[in-house]
């Protein structure tokens, strides 16, 4: 039969499956051998304004599990764990945790444009994040973990404005006060004029997340 761990094209078929969304293709790979562990090698070309599948260039280094975790393939993310994946790995000094926090960015490159050209759903989004943190968090992900820039899971949640991963957050440990390297603590970040996702560009301050981020115990 074919090899399931064949990667000529720089990738596995476990890959694609991850990057497809195909629950069951990926879960038939996983029972006729595919490596858990392989990794992309490289990249493949992207067409500009095209809804085709592409391996970008950034992934190269990743695993199966850290590509479920950041395209917020819940379901795939779960059977990798059944099967052994190693929920502790980091790429990109980004832990899976942190990585699943930004499944839902506005820009391509946060969140691949997988269906046509339609935006994310806001709602539908915050809960499959807020799915993937808590399976995460469970397996023993660093819920403090920072990436290059000083932020963590709960920065990134605070920029996405969604209100239950923030509060899953904060009660599972992570640290409401911690600052990033620009001085921004959570609190801080959403009173910041940034972009605000699902509005299609729209800019602001997010006083809803701030007003929730105090009553869980932030301090200005």
């Amino acid at each position: 039969g074919a090899d399931p761990n064949a990667a000529e094209a720089g990738y596995t078929s476990l890959h694609a499956a991850v990057l497809r969304g195909q629950v069951e293709l990926a879960e038939a790979l996983l029972d006729h051998g595919a490596d858990l562990n392989a990794v992309i090698e490289h990249g493949t070309a992207g067409r500009r304004f095209s809804a085709d599948y592409s391996i970008r260039r950034q992934l190269i280094g990743t695993d199966a599990f850290w590509l479920a975790a950041k395209y917020g393939e819940v379901e795939i993310l779960r059977r990798l764990v059944e099967r052994g994946a190693d929920p502790l790995v980091v790429r990109s000094n980004m832990t899976a945790l942190q990585v699943a926090m930004g499944n839902s960015g506005s820009g391509l490159e946060n969140r691949r444009d997988r269906i046509g050209n339609e935006p994310p759903d806001q709602a539908n989004e915050e809960q499959r994040t807020l799915e993937l943190a808590r399976i995460l968090i469970d397996l023993g992900v660093d819920v403090n973990a920072t990436s290059r820039r000083g932020d963590t899971a709960l920065h990134d949640a605070v920029r996405k404005s969604f209100p239950s991963v923030i509060e899953f957050l904060v009660a599972n440990g992570a640290d409401i006060n911690g600052a990033n390297q620009r001085g921004q603590t959570p609190l801080v970040l959403a009173e910041t004029v940034q972009g605000i996702p699902g509005t299609n560009g729209l800019r602001g301050t997010r006083p809803e997340i701030a007003e929730l981020l105090r009553g869980l115990g932030a301090v200005e």
